[in-house]
């Protein structure tokens, strides 16, 4: 039940550490750090803006690829390391952050995939990157394009 007397940051400690256990304390300093670094920069762009908006850089990226490994030894369940395997999308993500926006220095470059590299042919895929879901790659491929 929600209790309006508790402090946001009880809320969020309690959180942390049902969620991910012994692993909690290096998300909590990650976490701790992308908000100081957000309140330092008195920038609010709302929910559309560059982690660099928000102070997020290589060096917080880089804090935040350190404590996912340290709270991935941490874990005492594989549940919660695929808690902190999900939490690693985030962070890797912060990671590329200074690369992300980069733009192609040459305009005439193909814009996608499909330009990139055409239509395959299913002989020239490699066997071992047969997706989990069951599907075979031609299959995919040749749906992906006669799709083009």
């Amino acid at each position: 039940m929600w209790d309006p007397n508790r402090s946001g940051q009880d809320l969020i400690d309690e959180f942390l550490q049902l969620h991910y256990g012994c692993a909690a304390p290096p998300i909590a300093r990650f976490i701790n750090l992308v908000q100081d670094r957000g309140l330092a920069g008195g920038l609010h762009t709302n929910c559309f803006g560059r982690g660099h908006d928000y102070g997020i850089d290589e060096s917080v990226g880089l804090a935040g690829v350190a404590a996912t490994e340290e709270s991935l030894e941490l874990a005492e369940s594989d549940a919660v390391r695929r808690r902190i395997e999900k939490l690693s999308l985030a962070v890797y993500r912060a990671a590329i952050e200074p690369v992300w926006y980069v733009e192609d220095p040459d305009p005439k470059r193909p814009a996608g995939p499909r330009e990139w590299y055409g239509n395959i042919a299913p002989e020239n895929l490699d066997p071992e990157l047969e997706p989990a879901c069951g599907h075979s790659c031609s299959g995919l491929l040749n749906c992906a394009n006669s799709s083009m």
